[in-house]
């Protein structure tokens, strides 16, 4: 995570009255790690036969080959340290 604070002042009113405000700015950087093979594994899942027709075009389309979209397989995320493939909880970060 990356974070920075702005300070501005400007005159208000009278000669030597001035007032300052601060903004602040927040950036949340994310990196994903994805195992190696893990990522072909998911785009070799959809239909690999030649576009024949409207059926096939639409595996090609939304990887499963019904028309309501429907997958029939899942895949789940998760975070925590207990696998390769989860990521840790940082107890010590916090955003500001």
């Amino acid at each position: 995570m990356s974070d920075g604070q702005r300070y501005t002042c400007a005159p208000l009113g009278a000669r030597g009255t001035r007032t300052c405000s601060m903004v602040q700015t927040y950036q949340v950087n994310w990196q994903i790690t994805i195992p190696a093979g893990r990522l072909a594994l998911q785009i070799n899942l959809a239909d690999q036969t030649a576009v024949a027709g409207a059926a096939t075009a639409l595996q090609r389309v939304n990887f499963t080959g019904n028309a309501d979209y429907v997958f029939n397989y899942t895949r789940t995320m998760a975070a925590g340290a207990t696998t390769d493939t989860q990521q840790p909880y940082a107890d010590a970060e916090h955003i500001k």
